[in-house]
């Protein structure tokens, strides 16, 4: 079953380049047997490079999230933020146009992870019952190390690692001067841990995430072959006060590093039609933060298009904030550049724990659109309707786009919204003549309403000498059809009478 997903989403439209050698030998038959043998040699090609990494699912988890999610907004998000836009040109399977317009989507959840998987989670991430943690005495160093988390690829030679944006390195500067790293992350063995070792947690959550967040699309962890062995499909970080960190994007899939990746799928942009979609997920896992007393640290994202990196007053006007909560689920496109914030003093030291799982969508069929659904729906056994998500917030430059059709980029674009607002202007008049009509047609010369001078309209009645009783184009009762002499010579007679009053009654215009 997996492997006829697989099929779904591979196909001869884009150009891939295959090499055939040794004993490979293309069928002399049809064309078809020539396309199937060449589909087949991607599939394997795929398949061997582990480009597809299903997230994992369990009959066990599925009875847990029916018992645990009666509210019925579990599974809707609190917020739904759209930002970073701008006319992308890509040429779809779906358009011909030249550019169209895209924005990157931001997505919190408040209820899609209870206070058990929460502690299951963060159990993990720490490698120890949670219950016994204390916060306030920061990361255990045994298994966290400072400046640890890096997420740039290296290159296969093992010199200088490749960084798929400037965004991504991050400021080394630290006001507490602690080792001089930027943030406290995993150790390389407790990274290997939590990526490749069974987790019920994880597997749980994995089976919310394709299951329910993402119904339309195969899920995958983020493969290897995508950025190298240095970049992990899961991650954690631990800031605490005085940690300094830069902006970055998590991947993108028009700059990410040649690789049997790119082989495949090439370069394109986020969330292109047909194309796997690169996005990312985030938990937060404190048992308790509190932004009633400013422990502060949210994760803030940046409007790249309307952003001055240089103007720190213009700077405050293009980043949205999202508050930390126990258990708060973001999910977000990874091309959107974000960072993380330190926690305030008033944490008292506390690290803001996070569990990171970064996801490709793949498609299930050729040429899909890879916007999510605006509606999720319930689980097994709940009879209800799906439930819409929440109004869109359309920040910094996806609001522009929003608040003005004019700002469109092309001739064409402006084209495209002037026809609309033509086309709407239209069928308001037709809605009001409809409207006239009806009024004049409901009127009655007996009509005592002495506010009301106008009369029903009377139309003259035509009648021509050879087409029979009817008077009008049908067929008269037990006669034949009406010659064409006949035909022709009512038509225009009608015409001269349409002509000089404006309208004419056709009676029996259908046998």
């Amino acid at each position: 079953e997996q492997q006829q997903e697989e099929e779904s989403l591979l196909s001869l439209e884009d150009s891939i380049l295959i090499a055939i050698k040794g004993d490979d030998v293309l069928p002399d038959e049809d064309e078809g047997d020539a396309e199937s043998y060449l589909a087949s040699v991607i599939e394997n090609y795929v398949q061997d490079c582990e480009m597809i990494v299903p997230l994992a699912s369990s009959s066990s988890s599925s009875s847990t999230i029916i018992r645990r999610n009666d509210d019925e907004n579990s599974f809707v998000p609190t917020m739904h933020v759209e930002l970073d836009g701008g006319y992308v040109k890509y040429p779809t399977l779906e358009s011909k146009a030249p550019s169209y317009w895209d924005s990157s989507t931001l997505l919190v959840f408040d209820n899609l992870v209870d206070d058990d998987l929460r502690k299951r989670l963060l159990d993990v991430v720490l490698g120890e019952d949670s219950n016994h943690h204390d916060a306030r005495n920061g990361p255990n160093p045994l298994r966290w190390e400072r400046g640890n988390l890096m997420d740039v690829p290296e290159n296969d030679d093992g010199g200088d690692a490749v960084v798929v944006d400037d965004s991504d390195k991050q400021d080394t500067t630290n006001t507490n001067n602690n080792d001089g790293g930027t943030g406290w992350g995993l150790k390389d063995e407790a990274l290997e841990e939590i990526c490749f070792e069974f987790h019920d947690a994880f597997q749980e959550m994995e089976s919310i995430l394709s299951e329910y967040v993402f119904p339309d699309f195969i899920v995958s962890r983020l493969p290897e072959v995508v950025l190298g062995s240095s970049v992990t499909p899961l991650t954690a970080n631990a800031p605490t006060f005085g940690d300094v960190f830069d902006y970055h994007i998590d991947a993108d899939p028009n700059s990410i590093p040649s690789s049997p990746w790119t082989d495949v799928f090439g370069r394109y942009p986020n969330r292109a039609a047909g194309k796997p979609r690169f996005m990312s997920c985030l938990v937060y896992l404190n048992d308790e933060w509190d932004n009633n007393n400013n422990w502060g640290a949210p994760t803030r994202f940046v409007d790249d298009p309307t952003v001055d990196t240089n103007d720190v007053e213009q700077l405050q006007l293009v980043t949205y904030d999202v508050e930390a909560r126990p258990g708060r689920c973001l999910i977000l496109d990874q091309d959107i550049g974000h960072t993380v914030v330190a926690p305030n003093k008033a944490a008292a030291g506390r690290p803001r724990y996070s569990l990171v799982w970064k996801l490709i969508l793949f498609p299930r069929t050729i040429g899909q659109d890879m916007n999510m659904k605006k509606n999720i729906l319930q689980p097994p056994g709940n009879n209800k309707s799906p439930l819409l998500w929440p109004p869109t917030e359309y920040f910094g430059s996806a609001n522009q786009q929003k608040s003005s059709s004019s700002s469109s980029s092309t001739e064409e674009e402006s084209k495209i919204s002037d026809d609309l607002l033509l086309y709407q202007e239209q069928e308001n008049r037709i809605i009001d003549r409809g409207d006239l009509e009806e009024k004049l047609m409901m009127m009655s010369p007996n009509n005592n309403d002495n506010n009301n001078n106008l009369k029903p309209i009377q139309a003259y009645k035509v009648n021509v000498r050879g087409t029979g009783s009817a008077g009008g184009f049908g067929v008269s009762p037990g006669r034949s059809k009406n010659k064409k002499s006949s035909l022709k010579a009512e038509a225009k007679t009608h015409s001269k009478v349409l002509k000089r009053d404006g309208v004419v009654r056709i009676d029996n215009v259908l046998s």
